[in-house]
């Protein structure tokens, strides 16, 4: 809190100094000598800085920010003619400026001091809005994080139930096959075990999650659906973990629910550099899943802007027969980058 009350008052004095030589600059017209005008100017500041003040830490917190404007315009206006007439005085009095002792000249310097405190006002309007607005996001983030522990802390009930039941029946008939779904509904439970709680997890380890997630649900609904992968074999890419699944199990459950014999959902996953595109379609009929956005796509859509903000896109296209999912995301970290960062930084750490 020290820390960014000194950083704030630095910016204050560095604001101040900038109109001191504004002014200064500005009345070489009138006045060639450039240190008298940043002195004369640096008394008109110190002056100036009082209705500024009261306003921005006074005022603003009881009126403006109670929406009182009229009220707070009216407040302000008053404070400001007392140090603007008495800086008028000054430079008519003690600095020898005749046009000061007159009344355009004092009219004058009160529109300056009103001038100054209108741009400390918007200043301080403009961090308050932006604190305001991170305190927001912070909320969001954190509710959405709630949401997201939650998803991540159980499996669909539905799903864990007939897949168990499908291994075992397959045990006794076909128990090579069961061995090999024991070992893919393992490794899901591990991964959401072990990589959901992390910031990032590398790609390659998604699609691994991915596709032992579309296997079981192969097994689950035999030969209702038809499901088609591409996705590239390797990828040293860092991704949000459990970003993509959602939209996967939205096409299932959707695909499923448009009650056709057969259905297909196609999925494919492409890499560019610090690049993925991936998309999702699956048949479905129009109308007769009731699908509207379900709560899965929402919070894919809010964890890609709070967690790629201006680096992704989100598409939903819809028509009678096939239903797309599509997402861009860019900017994202290498796995072998980020071992050479923090290889560095262990050896930085060793040497000090």
């Amino acid at each position: 809190m020290l820390k960014k009350t000194h950083s704030e008052w630095k910016i204050h004095v560095l604001a101040w100094i900038g109109v001191v030589l504004f002014f200064s600059t500005r009345d070489l017209a009138f006045h060639p000598v450039f240190w008298q005008n940043v002195v004369t100017n640096t008394l008109v500041c110190l002056i100036a800085a009082i209705p500024v003040y009261i306003n921005i830490y006074l005022l603003m917190p009881r009126f403006l920010y109670r929406k009182k404007y009229v009220l707070h315009f009216l407040i302000t206006v008053l404070i400001i003619i007392p140090p603007g007439v008495s800086i008028a005085y000054i430079l008519h009095e003690f600095i020898g400026i005749p046009f000061y002792g007159m009344l355009p000249g004092k009219v004058q310097m009160c529109a300056e001091v009103f001038l100054l405190t209108g741009l400390a006002t918007t200043a301080k309007a403009v961090q308050q809005w932006q604190i305001k607005q991170r305190k927001l996001q912070e909320v969001e983030k954190h509710s959405l994080e709630q949401e997201l522990q939650l998803l991540r802390n159980q499996i669909n009930p539905h799903f864990m139930f007939n897949t168990l039941n499908n291994i075992y029946v397959m045990i006794k008939h076909e128990p090579s096959k069961a061995r090999d779904s024991i070992l893919r509904f393992s490794e899901l439970l591990s991964h959401q075990l072990y990589y959901s709680n992390k910031p990032a997890i590398p790609l390659e380890q998604e699609m691994i999650y991915l596709k032992n997630y579309v296997e079981l649900e192969k097994i689950r609904q035999g030969n209702a659906v038809e499901v088609n992968i591409n996705m590239p074999e390797k990828s040293n890419l860092l991704i949000a973990p459990m970003l993509l699944l959602p939209i996967v199990e939205n096409a299932f459950k959707h695909g499923f629910a448009a009650g056709l014999a057969c259905y297909q959902i196609d999925i494919c996953l492409e890499e560019n550099e610090n690049e993925v595109k991936f998309s999702c379609v699956n048949d479905h009929v129009k109308g007769k899943t009731g699908r509207k956005g379900g709560i899965g796509l929402k919070n894919v859509q809010k964890r890609l802007e709070l967690l790629y903000p201006k680096h992704h896109v989100f598409l939903k296209q819809e028509n009678d027969s096939r239903f797309e999912i599509m997402i861009e995301i860019s900017g994202l970290n290498n796995k072998n980058t980020q071992k050479e960062d923090n290889t560095v930084n262990e050896n930085q750490t060793l040497k000090a």
